[in-house]
């Protein structure tokens, strides 16, 4: 119980997905477990140099931002951003459901996949710019409310877990593969062991996605935290206690 029943799909068109082949926040990762699940042909670039190769002239005249993830289909058809990236390769295969299988589904895979991205998702950005990254300096007041932000989406989708085995509906689709990615990158900084005690759908939900027999590799392993990034005064250097993790 707990596996998505999907339809066999013939591969279809070639796209080449533009991202490094590892990714901390592992934007790609819905794109290409749509694809695996969708039978589209997708390939990755070998190693893509995130701050090189996507500021090339040539890559800035197919996405002017420069910003990856990146898709390029064999028709020439360009697009980028993780979901849209992801909700257009799903497109490709409507018998895939992978986006639901009436309007008023598809409006909730938008719905759980818009609230993942915009409250779990751009929280973790941060958090990782202060913790990692260093780009943003450390500020309690803002990694609270960050924190805040993220458990109020954690408890939501928990309870909207309740009794189901999918955000929508009774198949796999898009939203959660978006959610199953957004939860990866929290398991690592803030879904701490009290957490997930409290959100058991949740974790369910996590754990159900990435061992689908079709996404077996896509989603790398689970890292779960004991303890909540804490910053640490006197590591000067790392800012980062590391005693956070399990």
């Amino acid at each position: 119980m707990g596996l998505a029943s999907l339809p066999s799909v013939p591969i279809m068109a070639t796209g080449i997905l533009y991202d490094p082949p590892v990714s901390f926040n592992l934007r790609s990762t819905p794109a290409k477990a749509a694809a695996a699940l969708a039978g589209v042909k997708v390939v990755l670039v070998p190693d893509f140099k995130l701050g090189e190769d996507n500021n090339t002239d040539e890559f800035r005249a197919k996405f002017p931002l420069g910003k990856v993830p990146a898709l390029e289909m064999s028709d020439g058809f360009t697009i980028f951003e993780s979901y849209p990236v992801s909700r257009y390769i799903s497109s490709l295969s409507p018998e895939s459901g992978l986006l639901g299988q009436t309007p008023e589904e598809t409006a909730l895979v938008d719905q759980w996949a818009h609230l993942s991205e915009s409250e779990i998702s751009s929280a973790h950005d941060l958090i990782r710019c202060m913790f990692f990254t260093r780009k943003l300096p450390y500020s309690e007041p803002l990694y609270t409310w960050l924190v805040e932000k993220q458990t109020r989406a954690f408890e939501a989708i928990n309870a909207h877990l309740q009794g189901r085995t999918f955000l929508v509906g009774e198949n796999l689709t898009v939203a959660d593969l978006v959610v199953a990615k957004d939860m990866h990158n929290a398991c690592k900084t803030v879904f701490d062991a009290s957490l997930r005690a409290k959100c058991p759908n949740l974790v369910r939900h996590l754990e159900n996605v990435v061992s689908q027999p079709k996404l077996k590799g896509v989603y790398p392993e689970t890292m779960y935290i004991e303890k909540a990034l804490a910053y640490d005064l006197n590591d000067w250097w790392r800012g980062l206690s590391m005693r956070s993790f399990a």
